[in-house]
């Protein structure tokens, strides 16, 4: 009898602890937000280290897994989210409202599968994705098979690349260098190199070109994209860096682009503007917060 009535003083002094602890601390049975609010004000101020919201979504050093690419979907901007489905989508309208993960996943899933392969898949599995592109464009089969989902994609961007670059006239390379903030003297040098030469020279694999070769190939991009389709090539390479930022350029233009220069038909050229597309942002986001990208690509 006695240490019955023991137990339950015993369970009421804990549980009223419990009532108060639980009125300041962040839990599962948090209820004291009011509180908080009133006497910790500034606790409730989400900071974070983080020079870009997408830093801690990109994996960089790894196999990004299906979770793990959704949830950097679902971090995206509306806008980012809609350059996205542009470069998959580069001769539909642009969408009525905004662009969810979900639908980017589900349309990526459409143009990466063909018609018989799809209705056996319920989600993308985005690293298989970005190695299927890159078999396609002969990226080496033992890079492929051991690279990470991050290096994968830059060797993608630069087989893209190369082939677009290759295109230019002497004229319109060495204005897209000196946009890229390349000095005359290198820019003069460079513009004359085929792409393969000029992605040894300029060490783009290396510290010394940096975030400098993602403006060079949107730059390109845009500029091959203008003469394909016959547009105005100074306005369009004056408008990546005036309107849209060093990655925010033409991703429609980019699709039609690989359409037309790529092997392997629709799905893969519109998969490789996507792909080519997303990690422009995970570089981006990195050149923010002043990471060293080169330490996380291919040499």
């Amino acid at each position: 009898m006695f240490k019955s009535s023991f137990n339950r003083k015993l369970f009421g002094i804990a549980g009223a602890f419990l009532m108060i602890f639980n009125s300041f601390a962040w839990g599962p049975w948090d209820k004291g937000g009011a509180l908080r609010k009133k006497w910790f004000p500034t606790a409730n101020v989400a900071t974070s280290p983080y020079k870009d919201p997408l830093l801690p979504f990109i994996h960089q050093e790894a196999y990004v897994s299906n979770s793990q690419f959704f949830e950097l979907l679902e971090n995206l901007s509306p806008e980012q989210r809609k350059n996205l489905w542009k470069a998959l989508n580069a001769t539909k309208n642009d969408p009525e409202g905004s662009v969810s993960a979900e639908l980017l996943s589900k349309d990526l899933l459409w143009k990466s599968s063909s018609w018989t392969t799809y209705p056996f898949k319920k989600e993308v599995n985005y690293h298989e994705t970005v190695k299927w592109v890159a078999k396609k464009l002969d990226v080496h089969k033992a890079e492929c098979e051991a690279a990470t989902t991050f290096q994968l994609e830059r060797r993608i961007m630069e087989k893209v690349f190369a082939q677009l670059w290759d295109k230019m006239s002497q004229e319109q390379k060495l204005k897209i260098l000196k946009e890229a903030g390349l000095s005359p003297n290198d820019a003069a040098a460079y513009c004359s190199l085929s792409a393969a030469a000029l992605l040894t020279t300029m060490g783009v694999t290396a510290a010394a070109m940096g975030f400098a070769f993602y403006i060079v190939v949107a730059k390109t991009v845009v500029v091959a994209a203008a003469a394909i389709f016959g547009f105005s090539a100074a306005t369009t390479v004056t408008a990546v860096a005036v309107l849209c930022g060093p990655i925010g350029w033409g991703i429609a233009a980019l699709s039609a682009v690989t359409g037309a220069l790529l092997l392997g038909g629709p799905s893969v050229s519109k998969t490789a503007a996507f792909i080519i597309a997303l990690h422009s942002m995970k570089a981006n986001a990195m050149a923010k917060s002043e990471i060293d990208i080169s330490q996380y690509i291919l040499k």
